[in-house]
């Protein structure tokens, strides 16, 4: 079992990233957005308690989320890659309470180059499948404004316009960065300035190395 948590300012490529990395070991990606929208899909109780909050605009409470976490990670026997969970220490001791964790691979970029990709990150409005429109972004839609997978239109989300982000990158700096002190002997950290191959490379090649050892 490889269990992975992803760490990194928001632009720092972990979702590229980490779908590189499920066809390579084989294990799923999830976010808690993801969970959160198949756990009301699936109408677990915990799904229908969220949908609630959702529903009327107001955020899930973190332990909510956490229980929707552990209700998604206990049912991966092979591990996962996740992101987006846990953002604060808060967070980090009910993850404590639910699971272990092997790595935690950390994705460093500076400020100017995440305002930069998150400006052309585009989203699938059908699918959620996410694209770059950057001249050197990736993965890059291959038809101007639509959908590879299910032609869907691509739309800029609220939150990944320049006010928003700089709100994101503030609470990163100041919420989730501490996380990485409470588990600093399983961190390693990577420059995310390089181009994604690379990153790609050096990621599996930490975990390749220490699996080997087992």
């Amino acid at each position: 079992m490889i269990r992975i948590l992803l760490f990194g300012p928001q632009g720092a490529g972990k979702g590229t990233i980490g779908a590189m990395m499920v066809d390579k070991y084989g294990i799923p990606l999830i976010g808690t957005g993801q969970m959160l929208r198949d756990a009301i899909k699936e109408e677990t109780e915990l799904g229908k308690t969220a949908k609630g909050y959702m529903d009327k605009g107001n955020l899930v409470p973190a332990e909510l989320v956490a229980g929707i976490v552990n209700e998604r990670v206990q049912k991966e026997n092979k591990g996962y890659i996740l992101d987006g969970f846990p953002r604060n220490l808060e967070q980090a001791e009910m993850f404590d309470q639910m699971d272990d964790v092997d790595y935690i691979i950390v994705f460093e970029v500076p400020k100017d180059m995440s305002l930069y990709r998150l400006s052309g990150r585009r989203t699938c409005k059908e699918c959620g499948a996410v694209y770059n429109v950057n001249p050197d972004g990736f993965p890059h839609p291959k038809e101007e404004g639509r959908c590879d997978k299910c032609g869907g239109e691509l739309i800029q989300r609220d939150d990944d316009k320049p006010e928003a982000i700089e709100q994101r990158l503030k609470t990163y700096q100041r919420e989730t960065k501490p996380i990485l002190e409470r588990y600093k002997h399983k961190v390693f950290t990577l420059d995310a300035t390089l181009p994604v191959d690379q990153i790609f490379e050096k990621t599996t090649e930490i975990i390749d190395k220490k699996e080997a050892r087992k």
